[in-house]
């Protein structure tokens, strides 16, 4: 009898055991699935270098750190040593929203790989180490579509976590995009010579409202506008973009804005000024370009037209490194 009662409390403490290691599964599943988006602006570096199917998986690769140190400031930061990734599927649900964040809660997380990188290291170079900010994320093909849907790829800045930065790097039918395909924009660009820097270069960003797209050809970027559309030129030949730079390496900024305390770049110039419309064949579009700095390393471009105190348009872009030499 009493070898009996010792058997049942026995089989009573494995089945809570078994009962707390499905709940503890099914609620880090749950984790893995949801998150809360976080703004992605100044305190990050990162980019997502290219895709590939590798046998039975789906492989991400890139680089990601956050930053010691924003605008020569500082940061109180908790340390976390993993990056995670996570797809999202954009036509699967609505974004909804969380405590006043948007959030999603059907992102596939990717099982992560963590690499050395002293190339991003070394362009980045400053007082901190940033080396420890590769990563490779697999994730089994079975569980994608990518014949027919459009995957957002979100970064945790802690693997695991409940917060994401919801990137701009899409895989669009299986290819690696930089602008979402709900908001991408045909061009013609046939027999001008902005043929080759639509079909070499990368678009990083579109403004449909504006008629306007920005792509990165080489070190350069290039605002195409549409002629003859009610964009941000139709009243004002002297609309001025705005070309705002954050890098790593303060000291190397222009001496007249270390000076201020002004400890990013800002080169903005009216449109005519850079504008090389009339140099080349441009069809049917208005074309400015821009240098992206060579003198420091950059880690972010914010550009946009502010006009009477208030944005008409602003859009954040992060460089197709490739690794810059």
């Amino acid at each position: 009898m009493k070898r009996t009662k010792i058997l049942v409390i026995a089989l009573g403490l494995t089945l809570v055991v078994i009962a707390f290691v499905i709940v503890n599964v099914f609620i880090n599943n749950k984790k893995k699935r949801y998150c809360v988006f976080i703004d992605d602006f100044t305190e990050y570096a990162y980019e997502i270098e290219g895709i590939a199917t590798e046998g039975e998986y789906f492989v991400v690769k890139g680089w990601f750190f956050e930053l010691e140190k924003v605008r020569n400031e500082e940061r109180n930061r908790d340390k976390k040593d993993k990056t995670g990734i996570m797809l999202w599927d954009v036509n699967s649900a609505t974004e909804y929203g969380v405590d006043g964040y948007l959030g999603v809660d059907n992102a596939l997380a990717m099982n992560m790989e963590y690499t050395l990188r002293q190339d991003v290291n070394k362009y980045f170079e400053c007082e901190y180490d940033y080396s420890h900010c590769g990563f490779v994320a697999k994730i089994e093909k079975s569980k994608l579509d990518l014949d027919n849907k459009e995957y957002q790829i979100i970064i945790q800045p802690d693997e695991g976590g409940m917060s994401g930065i919801p990137s701009s790097s899409y895989i669009s039918n299986g290819k690696l995009t930089h602008v979402s395909k709900a908001k991408s924009a045909s061009i013609e660009t046939e027999g001008t010579d902005l043929e080759n820097i639509v079909d070499e270069g990368k678009l990083m960003a579109v403004i449909p409202e504006q008629h306007t797209m920005i792509y990165q050809y080489d070190w350069k970027l290039y605002w195409i506008v549409e002629k003859d559309t009610n964009s941000f030129l139709s009243n004002n030949e002297n609309a001025v973009i705005q070309y705002m730079i954050d890098t790593t390496r303060f000291d190397k900024l222009p001496q007249h804005r270390i000076e201020r305390g002004w400890y990013w770049d800002e080169m903005g110039s009216n449109f005519i000024n850079y504008e090389i419309t009339d140099r080349i064949n441009c069809g049917k579009y208005r074309v400015y370009e821009r240098d992206i700095p060579s003198d420091y390393p950059v880690t972010l471009i914010d550009t946009g037209c502010f006009e009477n105190g208030e944005w008409i348009w602003r859009k954040t872009i992060r460089p197709c490194y490739g690794f810059v030499e």
